[in-house]
């Protein structure tokens, strides 16, 4: 779940190298809390995660547990043989408070294996190995991506070249990009393959910049047979990396590489994309990949759980599934948030129970008669309510200060940073987020939601709100979110 709270370069660089190390039951101040410590591989990467995403961790355990969580950080020694790879697995802790040294390791998944990264290669995140097109759940709204994805795997350069995979967020775009490279190296483990997100391979650009070794960058491509780049959409805007991109696209194309990209859009809606690189975007074969259908939802689930190792109920999966309908990693997500809390509270998994724990976190527009969207089915094709149709009748129950606690805990920030004087993107762009909310949501005035966030003037609050309002248009996943969001406020009300 932290891969959807954090960007993907930050998740595979240094999320994803931490290890479970142990969870005890204590106090804190005559308060129960969990200790959970967390192996880290180095101490850059311990500093680097405890000053940025420490609270993030914290807030995901707490909702997973919860419970109040203290969480620690040690150094442990990278260790890449089998046994290590596959943590002991144990009897999931009591309620009751145990001492530390009685206390059972935390329980997770198992570490995944890394490929090697090739000394020829470009400094980019290896593959994952677990996406593979064996665990990818085809259904009507994916398939023609999912059939460009293996044609292009068992012949690379000669057929859809490029391709081209767009889609809202956490649908499994990167889980097919990923595939397409593991069956290539499964079948010919001599290929080099280079994974990259557009914001890697800008900093990598604009870092051969500054040291003054450009043509040693765009060496690094060369040696590079099968190319794939997620989050293309980063490129626009950034003229001198879209015209060193547009180079070794080049290049790589005219030598006959695979190039497999991924965008939260289509090569059309890019519009401040460079017309060149828009053009050849669209010379190979376009696949959207859309919000999945309940079948599909149900069988991605089914499939989860069998990985998880975990036996569900038909009757919670079908709850589920209706429950969280536009993202799969969410949908996943959530399965692994209940699976974990009813092990640790060696609970039975029942449908009363997933709705205790996950209807607070993972409400979305038109999840069903628990709360209904003023008649909106999302599998109808119909456009989705405005944010004023979803505040109907709740607007003197919705205050600013429930979007700030939501839109924070959202965040992985506290309510003091959300309205104070900070001005980093992501806290900008959470600030933002919830002025508009506010706007929309209640019947304060521009200079009344200035007033809650910290003493802004009314002018700060309406540029907020403009600039939300038309990015939403333009940006999928914005979208998205502030209605995912607004749709929390609204359950939060209700109760």
């Amino acid at each position: 779940m932290l891969a959807t709270r954090v960007n993907k370069p930050t998740f595979e660089a240094h999320i994803r190298t931490l290890k479970p190390l142990e969870l005890t039951e204590g106090t804190d101040r005559d308060q129960p809390v969990y200790f959970i410590t967390l192996g880290v591989p180095t101490a850059f990467t311990r500093e680097w995660v405890e000053k940025r995403h420490a609270p993030t961790i914290q807030n995901l355990l707490e909702e997973i547990l919860d419970r109040d969580v203290r969480v620690r950080f040690t150094l442990v020694a990278r260790d890449t043989s089998a046994a290590a790879l596959e943590p002991t697995r144990t009897s999931p802790p009591a309620r009751k408070p145990q001492s530390s040294s009685n206390a059972p390791p935390l329980t997770m998944a198992p570490v995944p294996h890394r490929l090697p990264r090739s000394a020829e290669s470009p400094d980019a995140p290896e593959l994952n190995p677990r996406y593979t097109f064996n665990n990818f759940v085809t259904g009507p709204t994916n398939r023609l991506a999912h059939s460009g994805a293996i044609a292009v795997a068992q012949s690379p350069g000669n057929v859809y070249n490029p391709l081209f995979l767009y889609g809202p967020p956490g649908l499994g775009k990167t889980h097919l990009m990923h595939a397409i490279g593991n069956q290539l190296k499964e079948a010919q483990p001599e290929a080099r393959v280079a994974y990259v997100s557009a914001e890697a391979f800008t900093s990598s650009f604009q870092a051969s910049l500054r040291e003054k070794r450009t043509e040693a960058f765009r060496r690094s491509w060369r040696g590079v047979d099968i190319f794939l780049v997620d989050d293309i959409q980063f490129l626009a805007g950034k003229e001198y990396t879209r015209e060193e991109f547009f180079h070794v696209f080049n290049e790589m194309y005219q030598t006959g590489k695979q190039i497999v990209i991924c965008a939260d859009r289509s090569p059309r809606e890019l519009r401040t994309m460079d017309e060149r690189l828009r053009s050849r975007f669209e010379s190979g074969l376009i696949a959207d990949i859309a919000p999945p259908d309940l079948e599909t939802r149900l069988a991605i689930l089914h499939k989860k759980a069998e990985a998880e190792g975990m036996r569900i109920p038909d009757e919670v999966l079908l709850y589920m599934a209706r429950l969280v309908q536009s993202n799969i990693r969410t949908l996943e997500g959530a399965l692994v948030k209940l699976i974990a809390y009813a092990s640790l509270v060696n609970s039975p998994v029942t449908t009363q129970l997933a709705a205790d724990i996950l209807e607070r976190y993972y409400i979305q527009a038109g999840i069903g008669a628990s709360l209904p969207t003023e008649g909106h089915n999302p599998e109808s094709g119909d456009a989705p309510p405005s944010l004023s149709m979803m505040a109907s009748g709740l607007r003197g129950k919705i205050s600013p200060e429930l979007i700030q606690k939501i839109v924070a805990r959202r965040f992985g920030m506290s309510v003091e940073t959300l309205t104070g004087k900070r001005r980093d993107r992501e806290t900008a762009l959470a600030r933002q987020i919830a002025m508009h909310l506010s706007r929309e949501l209640t019947e304060l005035s521009l200079p009344g939601i200035g007033q809650v966030f910290g003493g802004k003037d009314h002018t700060t609050v309406m540029h907020a709100c403009e600039r939300i309002k038309t990015q939403i248009p333009l940006d999928d996943s914005l979208d998205n979110l502030v209605r995912e969001l607004a749709m929390q406020v609204r359950a939060q009300a209700m109760q």
